[in-house]
């Protein structure tokens, strides 16, 4: 288990925050949790959508998985 989990065994958004310092993360008015990595510019879409901050930790690893495949 990972150390980034909120007392329930959940991750907070602001425990993601933490784990991944290389990317911005919120919480949209549609409740659906996002994260991008600074630098671009807003009018981009999330590169990482997720329905709680844990789907949202997950996607992000998804991603870094992606470009770690395609960088080999």
């Amino acid at each position: 288990m990972n150390e980034w989990v909120g007392h329930d065994g959940e991750p907070t958004l602001a425990d993601v925050q933490r784990e991944y310092p290389g990317w911005e993360c919120w919480r949209g008015v549609s409740g659906l949790y996002y994260a991008r990595r600074p630098g671009r510019p807003r009018r981009h879409a999330a590169e990482a959508t997720g329905e709680d901050p844990l789907d949202l930790r997950h996607m992000i690893v998804r991603v870094l998985g992606r470009e770690e495949a395609s960088t080999e």
